[in-house]
C-alpha cells in the first residue's frame, strides 16, 4: 500500500486491520511503523510506535472493537521531513506464549511532498 502526504500538515492515517485480525489477537500487539528511505536501509527516517517506551515521536494506536489503525505525527516532525519517495514497514509485535512479529506492510512507497503554507 503506497501512501503520499505534505510535509505542511500533521500525519494521520488510518487503516482497517480487519484481515489480519481474523488470524491474529491483535489486542496486545505493539505496533512499529518504520520509514526509511530505501529498502534495507538502516537509517531509520521517522518512526511511529504504540508502545511509549520505544521513544517514537509518532503514535499508533490500535482499536480493537472497530479493528482500525490510526498512526499519527505532529506537524512540527513532518515539517522536518524533505520531499522525497521513501519506504515504510508496519510491523505488529505479538505478546507471549507465542511472540511473533507480524509484517503487516512491508516495503511500501511513502512519498513527502512540499507543501505549501499560507
Amino acid at each position: 500500500m503506497d501512501l503520499a502526504f505534505a510535509n505542511n500538515q500533521s500525519w494521520i492515517w488510518t487503516v482497517s486491520l480487519s484481515q489480519w485480525a481474523l488470524l491474529y489477537d491483535l489486542t496486545q500487539a505493539t505496533f512499529r511503523m518504520q520509514m526509511r528511505a530505501a529498502a534495507g536501509d538502516t537509517l531509520v527516517i521517522y518512526r511511529w510506535s504504540s508502545n511509549p517506551a520505544d521513544m517514537a515521536r509518532g503514535l499508533l494506536s490500535y482499536e480493537p472493537s472497530s479493528k482500525l489503525l490510526t498512526s499519527t505525527a505532529p506537524y512540527a516532525d513532518m515539517a522536518q521531513l524533505a520531499a522525497a519517495t521513501n519506504v515504510y514497514d508496519l510491523q505488529a509485535l505479538l505478546p507471549v506464549p507465542n511472540p511473533a512479529i507480524v509484517k503487516i506492510f512491508t516495503g511500501g512507497a511513502l512519498a513527502v511532498s512540499s507543501g505549501v503554507t499560507r
